[in-house]
């Protein structure tokens, strides 16, 4: 995880440094990144490139970066505490199991209704970062398709489609964790009841604490309460941006 915050905080000064660097070999003077501004000193130049270009990398990379690296170690989180209730059903002990399964059933009552307050709370949030990285990929398709970039925009053009595709996959991946994680959750007591005498009213009160469990209802985390964070999702919004592609293509 440190490694990862390091990446994200030295890249947008890397690539600040690179974009500079190569537009200070082919003495190219760009007038974007400075507003206007022109300085004819070579040393000025590249050091106010530098300066700008940081400041953009930072707003476009590091700060989605960073928003979606909150929220996939939050996510991450919950997911762990649903991965250690699952070891703790198959970890019992026959003797004093449907106490153990008794506590376990109240420490996942907990957590589901933390994970109810996590999606209602992140609904606006993973809407928004999503939305942002498909607008990126959408506008990068479009000027890739009908531009000629240099060097230096296929600098910019690829890491703004690196930063959105790395959100939306990670995004994706770990919020599908929490249904995996509470269907693993019914499937082991699924088995578990299997494993009972259902003749036996000793354990026949376990059995009936077991199937609590088979009766929650599997949460799925979403994107303004209309996309679900599922994998099947990544297929489905990478097959429109190809199709966008095609499209685009065909108009020109």
């Amino acid at each position: 995880m440190d490694m990862v915050l390091f990446a994200v905080f030295i890249l947008p000064l890397v690539l600040a440094g690179t974009y500079a660097t190569i537009g200070y070999k082919e003495k190219k003077i760009s007038r974007f990144w400075t507003f206007g501004y022109v300085t004819q000193d070579p040393k000025h130049r590249i050091l106010m490139d530098i300066a700008f270009l940081y400041i953009y990398f930072t707003v476009y990379l590091e700060y989605p970066c960073l928003i979606a690296f909150s929220l996939y170690v939050l996510i991450r989180n919950y997911g762990k505490f649903l991965l250690k209730i699952s070891e703790s059903l198959r970890n019992t002990t026959p003797i004093t199991a449907t106490e153990q399964y008794v506590n376990i059933f109240s420490d996942y009552n907990s957590v589901e209704k933390k994970i109810h307050l996590l999606k209602g709370t992140l609904l606006t949030p993973l809407l928004l970062i999503l939305s942002v990285c498909f607008c990126n990929l959408y506008t990068t398709l479009s000027f890739a398709i009908h531009w000629q970039p240099s060097l230096q925009h296929i600098l910019v053009t690829c890491s703004n489609v690196c930063t959105g595709i790395v959100i939306i996959f990670s995004l994706t991946l770990i919020s599908d964790r929490i249904p995996e994680y509470i269907s693993e959750i019914k499937t082991t007591t699924g088995f578990l009841i299997d494993n009972y005498n259902h003749h036996r009213l000793k354990e026949l009160e376990t059995i009936v604490v077991l199937k609590k469990f088979k009766k929650k209802e599997v949460v799925y985390l979403t994107a303004g309460g209309v996309v679900y964070l599922k994998r099947s999702f990544i297929l489905s919004a990478f097959g429109a941006l190809f199709t966008y592609g095609l499209l685009v293509m065909n108009l020109n």
